[in-house]
């Protein structure tokens, strides 16, 4: 009942009480209908989700819930520019769509389009290119750009993505060659990372791919790019969001994963069919468990506005 919820600083107070084998309350639903900036958490700072929380009914604990508050903490949504991520990562990533076909004026004309349609405003805030931006690397190392395709260069395509207010991010491989065959990070994790920061970037996709891979353990590639941004981060100010290709199992990778990265993908591919949406939902779930705010299970893109999936199901991937 309403006279049973009470607001205490930045905190609501649910006072659940009653006879356990009578009308005891057993779960506590939420929703926000105005205030979508907020999030609701619980007291380890988890948010709280599918918008309904159990309460144990056992004798034991109704008395303790009798004699003490149920306390739901409600927390601004991240909104800062700069700073570890707090929610999931919103944006657009080109590789469902264009695939290799991704150039320089491609990438602009998406920062354009996401600020005048209301995407930005609805906190889509990241330009992201997949796979094929890279060509070789110059002699020094350093990844170098398709000259073809992005004569301006990553710094500058960085600048005009951040002069619309918008995020950048760019695609990697912790082998040494991408999925599409380009030069991966393999041994370059170091100098990448000072490269990237140099550009201004804000989100780093690290692929699975192919070629010679760093002996011991699959977390090396990671460690490396993690080591390297927050130096980048504590020079610069600017946070570099890391999403890792994979973590599937909660009892290994996943007791380390939200360590490393701040988001993993825990599933295959997605394609634009329901049967390929479903699969990835499902084998998500069993990582339910390791996501906290910062590091979140990804069961890969969303396909919503690719040919394959009805508006309906485009609307079902989005509400899963």
């Amino acid at each position: 009942p309403w006279n049973a919820t009470m607001v205490k600083g930045n905190s609501i107070l649910l006072q659940l009480s009653g006879d356990v084998t009578t009308d005891a309350a057993t779960h506590v639903r939420y929703a926000w209908y105005d205030y979508v900036e907020c999030t609701v958490t619980n007291s380890d700072g988890l948010v709280l989700s599918p918008f309904l929380e159990p309460v144990a009914v056992g004798a034991e604990q109704q008395r303790a819930l009798e004699q003490q508050p149920r306390e739901l903490v409600v927390a601004a949504a991240d909104t800062a520019d700069s700073g570890p991520i707090m929610s999931p990562p919103l944006g657009f990533n080109s590789w469902n769509f264009y695939h290799c076909n991704i150039d320089e004026n491609t990438v602009k004309a998406i920062a354009d389009a996401m600020t005048s349609n209301g995407m930005s405003d609805a906190g889509y805030t990241f330009v992201n290119i997949d796979d094929c931006w890279q060509v070789e690397r110059f002699p020094d190392g350093t990844i170098q750009p398709d000259p073809s395709r992005f004569p301006s260069g990553m710094k500058a395509l960085a600048d005009y993505v951040h002069g619309k207010g918008l995020k950048f991010g760019l695609y990697t491989a912790r082998g040494s060659r991408t999925c599409q065959n380009r030069p991966g990070a393999h041994a370059h994790e170091i100098i990448d990372a000072a490269t990237y920061c140099d550009w201004g970037l804000d989100y780093l996709k690290n692929d699975n791919c192919g070629g010679t891979f760093d002996k011991g353990p699959e977390n090396v590639s990671w460690v490396k790019f993690r080591n390297g941004f927050e130096e980048c981060y504590n020079r610069t100010g600017r946070y570099t969001v890391r999403s890792v290709e994979s973590c599937g199992d909660p009892n290994a990778c996943g007791q380390w994963i939200g360590d490393v990265a701040n988001l993993w993908r825990t599933t295959e591919d997605v394609q634009a069919t329901w049967e390929s949406v479903m699969a990835n939902i499902h084998a998500n779930d069993a990582m339910a468990k390791v996501a906290r705010p910062g590091a979140f299970n990804d069961p890969d893109m969303l396909e919503i506005g690719n040919v394959g999936l009805s508006l309906v199901e485009q609307y079902s991937q989005m509400s899963l």
